[in-house]
């Protein structure tokens, strides 16, 4: 997962070793580990983590750690499975070590207050688990008030690297004389480039797809999700599709992409 490389054989190899081991083999560490990885590589679909969701993760809460309870959190809006009652007993035990909470876990925690609040930026089965459980949508609700409460005024350090891609990109936009700020801050993101039209351009380098593919990564398919539920436009430039054009290609490229965010197209 660290390295996005998504492997599905050998995702499912583990999965399936996993699932053959009794509950009590298995470490609430090992199963929060297991879990977030596989929310990462968006590996939801093979029945692992429905099992870990419905009949492992439950017996796990008490002894997870706060980093531990974070990624299970983040892993359940990441993912298509209906665990609504499940994160809101996830946030609700956050919310009662909210004192002990680091800057960087508050963070993954905007991100989750972002999906709840905004229901289009949860997929399907998620959604739906929400919207038919209002009592564990209240719970949610609750418990991420209270980690707002305590984080208030924290800055949470987001490391901005501008590529040479992104740097050139500006030449782009000076072009079509399109006024644009970077790095500017939308939600829980910092994003690339904002134009008017609360339109977001994001340069997809290799760091957001999966290893050796065209596939965009959980995190940040979320990101899009986000975004767009915040009712933002968004522009994507994956590498593959922006680089072995021409400099004439990229211009009109760029400004097919940016009408259609727009709905001029």
């Amino acid at each position: 997962a660290r390295s996005s490389l998504r492997d599905e054989a050998r995702v499912r190899a583990v999965g399936n070793a996993l699932l053959l081991r009794s509950r009590t083999e298995l470490t609430a560490s090992a199963v929060a580990t297991s879990f977030y990885a596989l929310a990462l590589l968006d590996c939801g679909t093979d029945g692992t983590a429905s099992h870990l969701v419905s009949s492992v993760l439950p017996r796990c809460l008490t002894p997870a750690s706060q980093q531990e309870l974070v990624n299970i959190a983040f892993g359940i809006v990441i993912l298509d499975l209906p665990a609504g009652e499940l994160l809101s007993f996830v946030l609700e035990r956050i919310a009662r070590q909210v004192v002990s909470l680091k800057p960087i876990e508050a963070h993954a925690l905007q991100i989750v207050d972002n999906c709840v609040q905004l229901p289009m930026a949860l997929r399907p089965e998620m959604r739906r688990s929400l919207e038919e459980d209002a009592r564990s949508k209240a719970r949610c609700e609750e418990a991420l008030q209270l980690v707002r409460t305590a984080s208030s005024g924290w800055e949470v350090e987001c490391p901005t690297t501008s590529s040479k891609l992104q740097r050139a990109l500006e030449r782009y936009f000076d072009q079509l004389q399109l006024p644009y700020l970077s790095e500017q801050a939308v939600g829980p993101y910092i994003l690339d480039y904002t134009l008017p039209m609360k339109i977001a351009v994001e340069v997809d380098g290799f760091k957001h797809f999966y290893a050796y593919s065209q596939t965009l990564t959980a995190k940040s398919e979320l990101k899009v999700r986000i975004l767009r539920a915040l009712g933002w436009g968004v522009v994507s430039l994956p590498h593959f599709e922006w680089l072995p054009r021409t400099q004439d290609e990229r211009l009109a490229y760029l400004s097919e992409q940016v009408a259609k965010a727009a709905g001029v197209r």
